[in-house]
């Protein structure tokens, strides 16, 4: 997919910044081994001296070159036995002196020979997200800070807001701990300031820290970007592509949008094409299933009631309760 020339750029000062840092790790992890082991820093410099005398045998057109050469790898391999050596004497392990790059495979240049690492598409999404998740407006959560204090422990045993509450932050703990490409997707019903958006943020904020893309804002927010990339001046962007290939897409606030033919066909794509590819979804709504059945079309409400985990919450307006201090 095509991305915005600013996340090219971000990429690549990304790499440079890590490729700086892994150097700057390497001299500094240097100068702690060559104070504490001297003898580190004699054996480095006569290898690079053997490296230097390879090369120079390499060029050179003596009868005795094959010879040279040979005499040169075994002082070569000597060395750097002696080095492996010292650095486990005084416990460091043997590639304690290379540069800990955060890409071994590329040595976070990006790229693999002709072709680009898979960090390079790696941090390519990373910072889409990231640039998406901004326009959102939104700011992660956590699971410690849902308090089920604000939820009744009235009603028939078993069946209080404050126990069926307990079971779905539970349940949306599991979800996030065990997160993964074949996650069922869910459908976070109920009205408005039960939690719903707290607890996604919640899954959201630890899926990311597992190393997973996640996208997260309002279901209006994501129209109003995708009609401007579409029909505005705002044609650089390629949203849509993002809201599709994400690891894990959460769509806030459905039916709090101006319903638009636009709107209704935008949430069929999300909807259905990543039904079709098997990547997770997450849509919180205030609506029934009736309501949504109104608001939008029969395939639309089939899909969400019939390939969705339906995660219903139940209780009093608990965003007004803490407002009021309650």
């Amino acid at each position: 997919m095509a991305y915005e020339k600013a996340v090219y750029d971000r990429v690549h000062q990304l790499l440079s910044q890590r490729r700086r840092a892994a150097f700057e790790e390497q001299a500094r992890r240097r100068r702690e081994c060559y104070e504490r082991c001297p003898r580190l820093a004699q054996v480095d410099g006569e290898l690079r001296r053997t490296g230097a005398g390879v090369a120079k045998a390499v060029i050179s057109a003596g009868a005795d070159r094959g010879e040279l050469l040979e005499g040169l790898r075994q002082r070569g391999a000597a060395l750097a036995e002696e080095k492996a050596r010292l650095l486990r004497e005084n416990g460091w392990p043997e590639d304690y002196l290379k540069p800990p790059f955060t890409c071994p495979d590329c040595q976070d240049t990006g790229v693999v020979g002709n072709r680009r690492c898979h960090c390079y598409g790696a941090l390519l999404r990373q910072v889409e997200a990231e640039r998406i998740n901004r326009q959102s407006g939104l700011r992660l959560c956590s699971f410690d800070s849902f308090d089920l204090r604000y939820y009744s422990r009235e009603g028939r045993p078993g069946d209080t807001p404050f126990e069926v509450m307990g079971e779905v932050l539970a349940y949306c703990k599991d979800y996030a701990a065990h997160f993964g490409l074949h996650s069922p997707n869910l459908l976070m019903m109920g009205a408005t300031g039960l939690g719903k958006t707290h607890l996604s943020l919640a899954i959201a904020s630890q899926v990311i820290q597992r190393g997973f893309s996640v996208l997260y804002g309002s279901f209006g927010n994501f129209v109003a970007i995708l009609e401007r990339e579409k029909f505005g001046a705002d044609r650089q962007g390629d949203t849509l592509a993002s809201l599709l290939g994400c690891d894990l897409l959460i769509l806030d606030d459905l039916g709090s949008e101006f319903s638009t033919p636009f709107a209704v066909s935008t949430l069929y794509t999300l909807v259905n094409t990543r039904l079709s590819a098997g990547r997770p979804t997450i849509v919180n709504t205030n609506l029934t299933f009736a309501e949504i059945s109104q608001a939008y079309t029969d395939r639309i409400t089939s899909r969400l009631a019939g390939s969705y985990v339906d995660v219903r919450f139940v209780g009093s307006d608990v965003r007004l309760a803490m407002k009021n201090g309650l």
